[in-house]
């Protein structure tokens, strides 16, 4: 079963669609679906197609699709999915990510030790920029699609398919049992833009006592960077007032992340599913 609607006063679905679509939730009401994939998104063709990529990797499972067309912030669009998710399992997800292999098997299996999953974080938080604890404390792995149609995968650490142990992780994409959004929120009134919802968020999680693992076998292509500019350092200034107590001393460690371009998706899933996985 696969229900997609879309919360907004623009949603990006022609009339007769959205007709169509408010008829198929309404006729399986009484049978949520397992997975709610929440994205906020402004672009019609990238939500058309990551809308369509979750459809492909959750095939067979049954699914939501839920648009915030007009998020205020993206905590404040996340926070107006959790309530219109049906899902016992939520994405959050930006709109330009793609994985590469079925997830929703995985998925399931993960969150049957932990409680909320992301694709990259760290077991300990010295820095708004969760990636600045440096080794051994980072996880996970990301690939990056580059303007020449190549792929940059950055590997932080997967010794593992799944690293428990993590208290903070990065927002491309979580996923959060229901059980967690029952105590812990993102926090809107802090974070009005689109810069640490993410690092607030897991962390609440953890201090929450919520089970965190970054899941290395769902692999995962950005089509987009983050940037560090005048808003994160705004916003990384509210994390330290919030959270100032909790943050162990920044150590100033230089390192290099292992970065490796390649030209596939195929080469991609290659360099992302190592041998010693068993």
């Amino acid at each position: 079963m696969i229900v997609q609607w879309a919360v907004g006063h623009n949603p990006p679905l022609r009339l007769a669609g959205r007709r169509a679509i408010i008829r198929l939730f309404a006729k399986f009401m009484t049978e949520p679906p397992l997975f709610s994939i929440v994205t906020c998104s402004i672009d019609p063709a990238k939500f058309t197609r990551v809308t369509e990529m979750y459809h492909q990797v959750l095939a067979g499972q049954a699914h939501e699709v839920v648009g915030i067309h007009d998020a205020r912030s993206l905590a404040e669009g996340y926070n107006r999915g959790i309530e219109a998710a049906r899902g016992q399992i939520i994405i959050f997800s930006h709109d330009d990510v793609e994985f590469l292999c079925p997830i929703g098997d995985r998925i399931v299996t993960h969150l049957q030790d932990y409680d909320l999953l992301g694709v990259a974080g760290a077991t300990r938080l010295e820095h708004p920029m969760w990636s600045y604890a440096g080794p051994p404390y980072i996880y996970g792995q990301v690939a990056n699609g580059n303007s020449d149609g190549t792929f940059n995968v950055e590997i932080f650490a997967t010794p593992l398919r799944v690293k428990g142990g993590i208290v903070v992780m990065d927002g491309l994409c979580l996923i959060a049992h229901r059980r967690v959004l029952e105590k812990v929120q993102f926090d809107a009134e802090r974070f009005t833009g689109f810069h640490l919802y993410d690092t607030d968020f897991t962390f609440s999680a953890h201090l929450a006592g919520f089970r965190l693992a970054v899941c290395c076998d769902l692999p995962m292509i950005h089509y987009s960077r983050g940037l560090i500019n005048a808003d994160w350092h705004r916003y990384a200034e509210r994390f330290y007032a919030k959270r100032s107590e909790h943050i162990e001393p920044y150590r100033r460690r230089r390192f290099r992340v292992c970065e490796i371009q390649v030209h596939t998706k195929q080469d991609v899933l290659e360099v992302m599913t190592p041998p010693h996985w068993t």
